[in-house]
């Protein structure tokens, strides 16, 4: 997947922005006419979760009730690899499921998705920052109908366009349409990259220096990430925090680049919550009214349709979910 050899700024708008109107939806070079949004979901299912059956059973309509296009799942271990393998709802919504185990079992994630998913475990999966944490974990999920453009200009600087569909060369409805575009760009279905995170819990770590210890975490992990204005990208996980410098790092990462010599403008990648600045609380315990669960995405390609917190299941979090909208990607 490429990047187009100019992004105007004005095109990165602020992902807490409200669903776009019908004109600029009909910039993004899709396969859907429809502009179809794209939903995601990031839950703890509370690693012995699996072993109630009602627990069991809210937990696991909740993930297939929720319809997500993708759903990542933090403390997700053998136990419950094998109750949502033998969910048939999940399995047929989920054909392409991938579990990380580790030796801790709330370390353990999984991805739940309606397009194809891969990751390389040399590469995608980092170490445990300190002794006892949890490794961060990259993977790329190939959404089909999501068409980016993509320039032979843009192709020589190095990036992941050689992972893509021929098929999606088949987009354009008549060959003069399709001849006009190969002049300017080809045009390939798209590989999004996701990094999911599971940060530990003040307990029991070291609840003096957690906070440097997380923003730590997420800057080794982060270093799985491919070029990040190369490739739209999605930062989510349970942090175990509403804010701090682990948050901080992702919102205040800027990547800015010469979009285009003559347009003389910059493509920028900058993150942002889906939930903006809005208060919501992801843990169900009362006590602890906090917004743990994340998810950050980044401007210059997504643009935020809405964003909520059902409150549904039986896990110790709700579940966090995102609808999407691609940025345009054309001027």
């Amino acid at each position: 997947m490429s990047m187009p050899d100019s992004v105007s700024i004005d095109n990165a708008a602020p992902a807490a922005k409200d669903a776009l109107n019908d004109s600029s939806c009909a910039t993004v070079a899709v396969a859907n006419t429809n502009c179809p949004n794209f939903s995601i979901m990031t839950y703890n299912v509370f690693v012995w979760g699996y072993k109630d059956p009602p627990t069991r059973q809210s937990t696991l309509d909740a993930i297939a009730n929720s319809n997500c296009d993708i759903v990542c799942l933090q403390e997700c271990n053998v136990g419950w690899e094998e109750w949502i393998n033998k969910h048939e709802k999940i399995s047929s919504i989920y054909p392409h499921t991938i579990f990380l185990h580790h030796r801790w079992m709330y370390g353990g994630k999984a991805i739940l998705s309606k397009y194809p998913v891969r990751y390389d475990k040399n590469e995608d999966v980092s170490q445990e920052v300190f002794w006892g944490w949890y490794p961060g974990w990259r993977t790329e999920v190939l959404v089909p109908w999501l068409m980016l453009p993509s320039t032979n200009e843009q192709q020589k600087k190095g990036n992941v366009s050689n992972h893509n569909n021929e098929k999606s060369q088949q987009l354009f409805s008549t060959e003069e349409e399709s001849e006009k575009q190969q002049k300017q760009s080809t045009t390939t279905a798209t590989w999004i990259q996701i990094l999911h995170l599971h940060l530990r819990a003040i307990f029991p770590s070291n609840p003096i220096d957690i906070h440097r210890q997380r923003r730590k975490e997420v800057a080794t992990h982060w270093k799985l990430l491919h070029p990040i204005n190369l490739q739209p990208t999605i930062v989510l996980g349970d942090f175990n925090t509403a804010s701090g410098p682990c948050t901080r790092f992702v919102t205040d990462y800027v990547v800015q680049q010469n979009a285009d010599a003559a347009c003389k403008q910059q493509a920028i990648s900058k993150f942002s919550s889906v939930f903006g600045k809005k208060r919501h609380t992801t843990c169900r315990w009362k006590f602890l009214k906090f917004h743990y669960d994340h998810i950050f995405v980044d401007e210059l390609w997504w643009n935020v349709k809405n964003a909520h917190v059902p409150k549904t299941g039986a896990s110790d979090h709700y579940p966090a979910v995102a609808m999407l909208i691609p940025v345009s990607s054309s001027l």
